[in-house]
Parts: structure tokens; C-alpha cells; sequence
């Protein structure tokens, strides 16, 4: 009875698809299948040489040890946890166990059962899970951000610039704050594309909307409303302070030259500034930017590469 008991128990953990190991209270191996020999590349006669410790990377004794005291010896199991083994041939590689204390007849902790499971090809998938992830997120951010940005300056788009205008609207009623907004047109830009090309055009836009935007605090927001017209909506900013700023950026932009093929570009900018009315009840966005563009239009009205307040 007890050969045929033994047998059923060798057929068993030999038959097992999970490592099967078995150690004293020191760690030393009692007992293993070969899936478990297999999975380190050691010898029966070599594992009884060593102890769990001599096969776990030093970074999980501590935790491990936490897992036997906390855990195998409180209660009598541990939950399914997981760790590193080392191979023989000194590589790593992570594991997957769930152990179970042994006592003897006196109800004191003789030993330990484990069964293991090499979990590399699932950590593998879950890596590449987590990096298609990773990828996903950023292609959507990406989107997000081409959906928000105009793909020549880099600025707002004319929808985004909308949405977030009306968020600073809503602020500055709501704490009766002053916000002022600023129009600006590059003035004969279309004399511009006649004459250099529309490649220069495009240099011009991006040389114009970078200067404006180095004058620029983080709070203050810029987009393209369309074709060579931009709009800065300056929170926390009456037009006294406004035309200060709209001043620095006409004549920086005046300073420019850029070299073309067809000779020196040069432009000018015309810019209108409104405040935000916290009186009139019917402000609104589209108002605001049109009493912007009202302001602009006069400004080229008197004669181009200048300010005006409205």
C-alpha cells in the first residue's frame, strides 16, 4: 500500500504542467518534479545542494520572507504571488507561485509545497500589451492635439481658439475679472505671396506668430482665426496694458526680414483691442471678436502698422 501510495504521488507531481517543489523551514529542496528541474536546468542531486534562496534574486528575499511570516505560517497558504527565479546559466526569469505550509504531527512548521509556473511569455504579452497601449494613448493625444492646432504656426486652430476663449470668458465674469482681446492682420500679405511666393508666405506666418508668441505669459492665448488674422486673448488685462504688449509686437514684427529667392521680405502688422464689457449682458465671444476686428479695420483704416482701441 505504501509503494502503490508512493507511485500515485510520483505519477502525480511528474504528470503535473506546473513546477512542483518541495523544501524544509531552512529552504533546503526535499523534493521536485521535472518540470520544476527543467524550468532551472539543475539536476535533482544539484537542487539538494541548494536552498529557494540560492535561486531568488537577492531583491526578493526580503518580500519573500514576508510571504513565509505574513502569510505560509499565519494561515497556512500564501496568496498566488510572484516573483524571479535564477537558472543555472545565470539567467532570470519571473515566476508564478502559490505555497502551502506542511506540519508535522505536532502541528509545528516542517515544510513547504509550491507550485510554480514559468510566467515569462505572459509577461512578454503583457509588456507588449502595455507598449500598444502606450502607443494607442499617444497616437489619440496626438489627434487631440492636431485636432486643437493650426499645422502651419502651431497655434490654436479657429474651433479651439473659440472653446477656450469662451472658458476665459466665463472666468472673467464670474470673477468680474478684466480680459481684453487683440486682433491682428498682417497688412498686403496677399502682395506678399504675389511677390515672393507663397512658400515665403508661409515663412512670414510662422516668423510673425513666433514673435508674438515670445511676448506672450502662459496664461495668455493665441490661435489662428483664419488666413493671415490671429487673435491673443489676454486674461487679467485692461487695453492700457494691452496696447503695451500690441506695441511691443508690431514693432518686433516690423523688424523682420526674411530672405527669399525674389529678394527681402519685410511686414507690418494692423491690430485692434477690445475689453471684455462685464456691463453689457448680450457680450458674448462672437461679439467680442467682432468689435476686435471693428478695432483692426480701423487701424488700417489709418493707414496700417498700428493700434487701435475700440
Amino acid at each position: 500500500a505504501l509503494k502503490t501510495s508512493e507511485r500515485k504521488y510520483r505519477l502525480l507531481h511528474e504528470s503535473m504542467i506546473d513546477g512542483f517543489v518541495s523544501v524544509d523551514m531552512s529552504g533546503n529542496f526535499q523534493d521536485c518534479n521535472e518540470i520544476y528541474r527543467n524550468m532551472l536546468g539543475y539536476s535533482e542531486s544539484e537542487l539538494a545542494q541548494l536552498t529557494y534562496k540560492d535561486i531568488t534574486p537577492e531583491k526578493w528575499h526580503t518580500v519573500e520572507t514576508n510571504i513565509v511570516e505574513n502569510q505560509i505560517i499565519k494561515r497556512g497558504y500564501s496568496d498566488i504571488y510572484e516573483k524571479e527565479y535564477i537558472r543555472k546559466d545565470g539567467t532570470v526569469f519571473p515566476v508564478e507561485l502559490h505555497t502551502v505550509l506542511l506540519r508535522d504531527e505536532n502541528g509545528t512548521p516542517a515544510g513547504m509545497w509550491a507550485i510554480t509556473r514559468d510566467i515569462t511569455e505572459r509577461k512578454y504579452a503583457e509588456r507588449m500589451i502595455e507598449s500598444a497601449n502606450i502607443e494607442l494613448q499617444t497616437a489619440l493625444l496626438r489627434e487631440q492635439q492636431l485636432a486643437r492646432t493650426d499645422p502651419l504656426t502651431g497655434v490654436h486652430n479657429r474651433r479651439h481658439l473659440y472653446e477656450v476663449a469662451e472658458h476665459e470668458l466665463q472666468v472673467a465674469s464670474r470673477y468680474e475679472q478684466t480680459l481684453s482681446v487683440m486682433m491682428y492682420d498682417i497688412d498686403h500679405f496677399k502682395k506678399v505671396n504675389d511677390t515672393f511666393g507663397h512658400k515665403a508666405g508661409d515663412q512670414i506666418l510662422k516668423l510673425v506668430t513666433n514673435t508674438a508668441c515670445a511676448e506672450l505669459r502662459s496664461a495668455d492665448v493665441i490661435g489662428r482665426y483664419g488666413g493671415e488674422e490671429f487673435i491673443i486673448i489676454l486674461p487679467m488685462t485692461n487695453t492700457q496694458q494691452a496696447v503695451q504688449l500690441a506695441e511691443r509686437i508690431r514693432v518686433n514684427v516690423a523688424a523682420l526680414n526674411l530672405t527669399t529667392p525674389k529678394g527681402v521680405a519685410a511686414v507690418t502688422l494692423s491690430i485692434g483691442i477690445v475689453e471684455f464689457r462685464h456691463a453689457t449682458l448680450e457680450e458674448t465671444i462672437e461679439n467680442i471678436f467682432r468689435r476686435a476686428d471693428e478695432a483692426m479695420y480701423a487701424a488700417k483704416q489709418a493707414g496700417r502698422n498700428r493700434s487701435e482701441i475700440r
